[in-house]
């Protein structure tokens, strides 16, 4: 099934969870209470072509124990832990642009990322 036209063109999706809001007030780690994505979201994104990052507020977008959706998303910049999304005004949250810079470590397989959103005024 073609699928395209759901997401036209979209190079990234990015999810707010409001997980942020809850790591800034240094609630404690409550593995039972971090949003991820499930397996059924990650077959959809990585279904689409276009698409070239997913990113989200939480500490991952794996449940507790799994890797699976880091393993279908492998093509692809995976984002967690974003800050601040929030602060993207509701009008401009189906379209901004997003520019990543991604420090890279050699011999791992992720590391710190400068995330920033720009906002047509």
């Amino acid at each position: 099934m073609n699928i395209s036209h759901l997401l036209p063109g979209v190079r990234a999706v990015i999810v707010r969870t409001g997980y942020d809001k809850w790591i800034e007030i240094n609630k404690p780690l409550c593995y039972d209470l971090i949003p991820y994505l499930s397996a059924d979201a990650s077959w959809f994104l990585a279904r689409f072509t276009t698409l070239k990052v997913v990113g989200l507020d939480s500490i991952t977008i794996d449940p507790p124990g799994s890797h699976a959706s880091h393993q279908r998303l492998r093509n692809r910049m995976i984002l967690e832990s974003l800050v601040h999304l929030d602060e993207i005004p509701a009008e401009n949250r189906s379209g901004f642009d997003m520019q990543t810079a991604p420090i890279r470590i050699v011999g791992a397989t992720g590391g710190p990322v400068a995330a920033y959103a720009f906002i047509q005024m």
